[in-house]
């Protein structure tokens, strides 16, 4: 059984990526950029492991009223060869966006394996490059200013004054999702300082933050 490793899927995030979208977690990353917020999806775990069909019709269910899926982690490409049939499916089924967050540049992704490329190819935004917690962000969607966003197909065009210098910048703002569990995910990108800030604010109302 083909399949990926996922940590979680959730609808209705409006803080990584242009409109109403799906995000969608996978887990492992061999990267491990200092200062990373999302640590505890560095491993794989067995438990986490869901087939490519049951993953296509999870996102199916929540396609509509959503404008696009946006893929983060973990690090998308070190499962390519998965993503890929995923990918396939939802542009297959849907007629949503596909935005990706890679720790690789676009040069090494080019230069590296054939599922690699191949799932590039699938990809109409990405946003590249290792985590750097000493450049603070001024980018939409980015984690810190040596990234670079690519809109890498016609229809994500649209987007290009979201990104452009003096045109529009979108506010910074996270989202908090109580998941089922009663785990309680932060979604977005925070300003440096702000999960410290977060964290203390709620230990003063008895709530810890763990991760």
């Amino acid at each position: 059984m083909i399949g990926l490793y996922v940590d979680h899927i959730s609808p209705s995030i409006t803080t990584l990526g242009p409109g109403r979208r799906i995000g969608l977690w996978v887990q492992g990353c061999s990267l491990r950029c200092k200062g990373c917020m999302s640590v505890e999806l560095f491993e794989r775990r067995k438990a986490s492991y869901f087939s490519i069909a049951w993953l296509t019709e999870r996102i199916i269910s929540y396609a509509q009223d959503h404008a696009g899926l946006t893929i983060s982690g973990g690090e998308p490409f070190e499962q390519a060869e998965s993503l890929k049939e995923l990918l396939e499916n939802i542009h297959k089924y849907t007629s949503l966006d596909i935005m990706v967050y890679s720790g690789y540049t676009k040069e090494e992704l080019l230069k590296g394996s054939q599922a690699m490329i191949d799932l590039l190819n699938k990809v109409d935004i990405l946003i590249d490059g290792r985590f750097e917690i000493d450049l603070s962000p001024s980018k939409p969607w980015c984690g810190s200013d040596n990234q670079t966003i690519y809109l890498l197909s016609k229809r994500v065009q649209k987007y290009r004054p979201m990104i452009s210098p003096n045109q529009y910048i979108p506010p910074f703002s996270l989202q908090v999702e109580i998941a089922d569990d009663d785990y309680v995910r932060i979604i977005g990108i925070p300003r440096r300082g702000e999960l410290e800030l977060m964290k203390t604010l709620l230990l003063k109302r008895g709530i810890e933050l763990k991760r």
